[in-house]
């Protein structure tokens, strides 16, 4: 699926099943993708600023995202 420019703020996406999805673009600030998993999934250009991605599984690539106080699937924030 494409979410390319999609405006999902705030979006609760949390274990959600997201397979060969792309994000380019969207609008991901401050949404919970915690525990989603994101089998070959990836996120473009998408803004992720204060988003949730601990226990996110498969990430396949952030690209040039922005990535402004986000808590990473390890829990480490970016």
């Amino acid at each position: 699926s494409t979410f390319d420019e999609a405006s999902l703020v705030n979006a609760d996406l949390s274990f959600a099943a997201l397979y060969h999805c792309h994000f380019g673009e969207a609008n991901l600030t401050g949404a919970n993708l915690s525990n989603a998993n994101l089998l070959y999934t990836t996120f473009g250009k998408a803004n992720l600023t204060s988003a949730n991605l601990r226990g996110a599984i498969e990430v396949q690539g952030y690209g040039e995202a922005i990535l402004q106080n986000t808590i990473m699937p390890d829990g480490s924030v970016k």
